[in-house]
């Protein structure tokens, strides 16, 4: 039996159902997944797949969707370190078309012929060709906890890429204020004892994104952070200015209101978080991997040591929901 990950509380839980479905996907898509890098390999197409599992956190969705964890293939070319992902549908439909690609060269073109002809293929026409796109190439959780007893939340967080490690960090604030913006003052206290008195009230905080490290991220590509707060249909977006040192200025403030707290927003508060996502587009001049091999560490005490959450229960329930499944062990690392 293939061994399958356990979910931390920062994550929704899979139902029994759609954890078995889950299983059985893998199993199905472990052997297309070893196919088509077989035909790449032979049609000397220079280009490697993977399977990655993408959990809830970093799915984009609104808040109450995208509760189950997504099959997705990665694509990455071996030349430039251009990289893709595309969606499970998208896959299955390439890998017919890559299929009977294979198949043409094997069976209709005489071998001296074969290499002529693959290079005369259009763009357009090769299932193994994808037009450059906004990679995701790392996230940021910020939990909400403090906000449900109107606690300030300031910390500096770990940027982890889709494998876990470090590639950065970001200066994050959550603080609760009146509707105009301005913060407590000495004589002015959001705190409750008890969360469940914020029900039917009004509720504004502020976030704010100060500074931020990319050690791990290549220069030349230019990354933005998105994010949603609870059902907002659009994302916020945020330009990041790249500069040869090691801290970056964002200088990011936004005002966030609910005009009236139920149910479901406390329940927000209590258990769910802002998942900062980091983008970047993608260079057509190689090498444009987009993560450096050399990777930073970050000590957990250094990245949360004010949390009042909890940093270091955090930090190992992320990595123990982020997974990328390895074809040629058939575990999960």
């Amino acid at each position: 039996m293939l061994p399958f990950p356990s979910y931390g509380s920062c994550f929704a839980f899979t139902p029994d159902l759609d954890r078995y479905i889950l299983r059985q996907q893998l199993i199905e898509m472990m052997p297309m997944v070893r196919e088509v890098n077989a035909i790449a390999s032979r049609l000397q197409k220079h280009r490697t797949f993977e399977i990655l599992l993408l959990p809830p956190l970093i799915q984009q969705a609104l808040y109450g969707q995208g509760k189950t964890t997504r099959i997705m293939i990665r694509m990455k070319c071996d030349v430039t370190g251009h990289v893709w992902i595309w969606e499970r549908g998208k896959f299955m439909n390439r890998r017919f078309l890559m299929q009977e690609m294979f198949q043409e060269f094997e069976n209709e073109v005489p071998t001296s012929e074969k290499k002529e002809k693959r290079m005369s293929i259009m763009q357009e026409d090769d299932p193994f060709w994808e037009p450059l796109e906004s990679l995701l190439v790392g996230f940021v959780p910020v939990f909400l906890q403090s906000l449900a007893y109107g606690l300030d939340f300031n910390d500096r967080l770990q940027i982890s890429d889709l494998d876990g490690a470090a590639i950065g960090w970001l200066d994050v604030a959550l603080q609760p204020c009146f509707r105009s913006g301005k913060l407590a003052s000495s004589g002015d206290d959001f705190f409750v004892d008890d969360p469940k008195e914020l029900i039917g009230k009004p509720y504004y905080f502020k976030i704010d994104l100060k500074d931020l490290g990319l050690s791990g991220l290549k220069t030349p590509l230019r990354p933005t952070l998105r994010y949603r707060v609870f059902k907002e249909s659009r994302e916020t977006i945020i330009q990041i200015a790249v500069a040869d040192q090691d801290v970056i200025s964002i200088n990011h403030s936004r005002l966030v209101t609910f005009k009236r707290v139920e149910a479901e927003q406390l329940e927000y508060f209590q258990s769910g978080c802002i998942t900062l996502l980091m983008f970047v587009e993608q260079s057509e001049s190689p090498p444009a991997s987009a993560v450096e091999v050399r990777l930073i560490k970050l000590k957990v005490e250094d990245v949360a040591q004010h949390s009042t959450v909890g940093a270091k229960e955090i930090v190992t329930q992320i990595f123990s929901c982020v997974y990328i499944f390895d074809l040629q062990k058939t575990t999960f690392k």
